[in-house]
């Protein structure tokens, strides 16, 4: 199961108490959860270490994702600035095809 969480931003009042966007890959077709597998295994390898907020970015959107394979979760914590393209690609795809929790 992977959660997505996404804090602050332009659109912080719209997002605000917005339920976290969840995937449960048990429940994808089998090509779908290949593809969630491979985002995951792309965006922990490229995650980036924790950053100091920028000055001046309080409009940074923030993005907590919880990948859970049945063991201690895995967390990636990455705002807009330090965003790499996997973890993008990942955070894109969960919008796409999340439920609401």
């Amino acid at each position: 199961m992977v959660t997505l969480v996404t804090h602050g931003g332009l659109a912080a009042g719209v997002a605000a108490g917005r339920p976290p966007r969840v995937v449960d890959a048990a429940r994808l077709a089998p090509g779908d959860a290949a593809t969630l597998r491979r985002l995951v295994s792309g965006a922990l390898a490229a995650a980036p270490g924790p950053a100091p907020r920028a000055p001046g970015a309080a409009d940074v959107a923030s993005y907590t994702v919880t990948i859970d394979r049945g063991g201690a979760p895995q967390l990636l914590r990455v705002d807009d600035l330090s965003l790499t393209d996997p973890v993008a690609d990942l955070v894109d795809w969960i919008e796409e095809n999340a439920s609401q929790r």
